[in-house]
């Protein structure tokens, strides 16, 4: 017996600017796709962040940084009326 499995895939475009620097995180036999997803954040579980953050310290840090700074920002805007 034989069984045909296909993957579902979708042909997108992208910026040159884009493509450039995907050919330059490429790996030996990599595809495009095999790039964006080893660069994708990838959905984990609570014990898989807390091992996660606990070996690179500084992205929490960094992370942290970037929501503080997106918090002050929200709460200095003026409210928008009718809100």
């Amino acid at each position: 017996m034989h069984i045909d499995i296909h993957m579902a895939s979708k042909n997108v475009a992208l910026h040159m600017s884009l493509v450039r620097r995907l050919d330059q995180l490429k790996r030996p036999g990599e595809s495009y796709t095999n790039v964006i997803e080893r660069h994708l954040p990838q959905q984990m579980t609570v014990g898989e962040l807390a091992d996660y953050l606990r070996e690179n310290p500084e992205r929490l840090s960094d992370e942290l940084t970037a929501l503080t700074q997106e918090a002050r920002r929200l709460a200095n805007e003026p409210r928008r009326r009718g809100r």
